[in-house]
């Protein structure tokens, strides 16, 4: 299925819609401020999200409307899924519908859903304060988000 670019933040499309580099980037730009703990285990420090790597897990189909993007961000090995606290976002959903990318919540995200305006808007602001941040940003960065962010003039 091809999206339109514009519908996508930030991101291009390719033949199979959003590009993972894309969907990974606006994943760091939504959670950048929080910190994440072990997912199993309170006997591993927690880090800064920044830290950590993300991987790709999923895609939901939630409804014959909804998609989910679904991704953990993990430190070491993909096996040490850290996290972020007190919410996160864990993905990136596509309503057909609304023809709308919206942030998926580890809580509720109704309404995001259809609301185009309102999706773009917390993308938008996310991306720039994210961006903000990085140009000061001076500790430790996990090496997929370090070269991403050269390769968007972010650092």
């Amino acid at each position: 299925m091809q999206h339109r670019k514009e519908s996508i933040p930030f991101c291009c499309t390719d033949t199979l819609g959003p590009k993972i580099d894309s969907l990974k980037w606006t994943m760091y730009t939504m959670n950048y401020y929080m910190t994440a703990h072990h997912y199993r285990s309170n006997d591993y420090p927690s880090k800064n999200i920044l830290e950590c790597s993300l991987s790709f897990n999923r895609i939901d189909t939630v409804s014959r409307d909804t998609t989910h993007f679904l991704f953990s961000f993990y430190y070491g090995t993909p096996k040490d899924v850290y996290v972020p606290e007190p919410f996160y976002f864990s993905g990136i959903g596509y309503s057909k519908v609304g023809k709308n990318y919206f942030p998926v919540l580890s809580t509720s995200n109704q309404k995001f859903i259809n609301d185009e305006a309102a999706s773009k808007l917390v993308f938008q602001e996310r991306e720039n304060s994210f961006l903000k941040y990085l140009m000061d940003y001076t500790e430790e960065m996990s090496l997929w988000l370090k070269n991403e962010a050269k390769k968007r003039k972010a650092s």
